[in-house]
């Protein structure tokens, strides 16, 4: 009986997660982007070309 109802809890997680997921709206990288500050989107990149 133990068992039974762990599986059943992780299936209804797991079923209730993926509808979840699947309703949530994704977040492009554009739109991100277009919501950053310019000036720290660039010194980050720089920062990044320079580790290289």
């Amino acid at each position: 009986m133990d068992w039974i109802l762990t599986i059943g809890s992780f299936g209804m997680f797991f079923t209730l997660f993926l509808l979840f997921v699947r309703v949530l709206p994704t977040i492009t990288m554009f739109e991100v982007k277009a919501f950053m500050d310019p000036k720290t989107a660039v010194r980050s990149r720089r920062k990044e070309l320079v580790n290289d």
